[in-house]
């Protein structure tokens, strides 16, 4: 089993990188020596692995943006050989969009997305008026109602009087005649 394939990309390029710094500074070789070309030849194949299995994410990533937005996708070159200016073929024998249709596609579904947003945000507005208008008249509905209530039954609060100083003093009062009924120390 091969656990490498399961690490994350960072960590493997990271990892692949470590390993061929500290075979290098371990062996001290010379820069012309046959074996030491072989292994960077392998290190620098091994990155453009890493590369293109970025590439291949990404591809699939953008696929799949664009066809939840039903853009259209670049069709594939009939011959991979030579690949066409869309795709090419990668180390890892995937097809992968080139950048100049990667950032092509990027920007139809940056267009497209902004165009759904924008019809989105134009409703929005009006949709926060409107609340706002029902939750005034909510409030104006509720106090209407309060107020008719408190006016028709006067009896039931002793400080519903005509004036704010009325319903003042005769709290005063009513607090007063319970302290003054209070027995009193022996």
């Amino acid at each position: 089993m091969n656990i490498e394939r399961y690490l994350p990309m960072k960590f493997r390029h990271w990892w692949g990188e470590r390993t061929a710094t500290k075979k290098l500074r371990r062996e001290r070789v010379d820069l012309n020596d046959p074996e030491y070309l072989k292994m960077v030849s392998g290190y620098m194949d091994y990155l453009e692995g890493i590369a293109d299995e970025k590439a291949y994410a990404l591809t699939k990533r953008i696929e799949r943006k664009a066809r939840h937005l039903y853009l259209p996708i670049p069709n594939y070159p009939r011959d991979w050989k030579t690949g066409d200016e869309n795709w090419r073929w990668s180390v890892l024998s995937q097809p992968v969009l080139t950048e100049t249709a990667v950032s092509k596609l990027r920007t139809t579904i940056r267009t497209e997305t902004a165009g759904r947003r924008e019809h989105f945000i134009a409703w929005v507005p009006a949709v926060t008026g409107l609340v706002a208008a029902f939750t005034g008249l909510l409030a104006i509905c509720l106090a209407l109602v309060t107020i008719k209530c408190s006016q028709s039954d006067p009896t039931s609060d002793p400080t519903a009087k005509s004036s704010p100083r009325e319903a003042a003093a005769t709290i005063s009062q009513s607090s007063r005649d319970s302290v003054t009924s209070l027995p009193a120390p022996p």
